[in-house]
């Protein structure tokens, strides 16, 4: 398995969650928020051929591409967060011993008036999210209410739940049950989403300052 590099403004879920894993018939490229994609390494759209994009002007590595045997470009990796560096070069000289298919170099022109180089480029969106994402964005990725029932769930639960709780200072037994129940409702909806922020923001998607051996 191959890991993107500790430098380079990485994030701790970013360092645990994104990878590289080269299988005897597939290669499976797991992004920042745990979404998975997988590539054959036999048939038409097999990785058949890697390739290095460097910038025209200056030679510098942008990105790698893996190819299928069409030559179309099937994931991308951006080569800051993964292979620069000397550990970086080191792991992508065992990516290619991994993959053992050709390898080459190219050169990507960059129009005048991009505001970043893969502008334009379809597989544009691996770099966003086989980078370090900002900690709001992975948030919004990877958010249970946002990606399972819905982004308003969050708000609905408590506005519609709190219509009770006056319930808690009733002498009537029925009356307080239905606040105490509103009032664990509201709980059970807000803790753990405050709770995912607050990790999210001061650990799992603060940029690490220094490299860590283990995260």
């Amino acid at each position: 398995m191959f890991r993107p590099s500790s430098g380079a403004g990485a994030t701790r879920r970013f360092l645990r969650t994104a990878s590289v894993r080269v299988l005897p018939y597939d290669v499976v490229l797991t992004n920042t928020v745990g979404e998975e994609r997988w590539l054959g390494r036999a048939g038409a759209h097999g990785v058949a051929r890697v390739v290095r994009l460097v910038a025209s002007t200056t030679g510098e590595p942008l990105a790698v591409e893996f190819r299928d045997r069409n030559g179309d470009a099937r994931a991308l990796l951006p080569w800051k967060h993964w292979f620069e560096g000397q550990q970086g070069q080191d792991r992508w000289a065992e990516l290619k011993a991994a993959l053992a298919v050709p390898v080459a170099d190219e050169k990507l022109r960059i129009a005048e008036n991009a505001s970043v180089w893969w502008q334009g480029h379809m597989l544009g969106a691996d770099v966003r999210k086989m980078s370090p994402m900002e900690a709001e964005e992975a948030r919004k990725e990877t958010d249970w209410y946002r990606s399972v029932i819905g982004r308003n769930e969050l708000l609905a639960l408590p506005l519609f739940s709190a219509v009770l709780l006056a319930g808690l200072f009733s002498d009537e037994l029925p009356a307080f049950l239905a606040g105490l129940l509103s009032a664990l409702t509201i709980a059970a909806a807000l803790v753990p989403a405050v709770a995912s922020a607050l990790v999210s923001r001061f650990s799992y998607d603060k940029v690490i300052e220094k490299a860590e051996a283990n995260v």
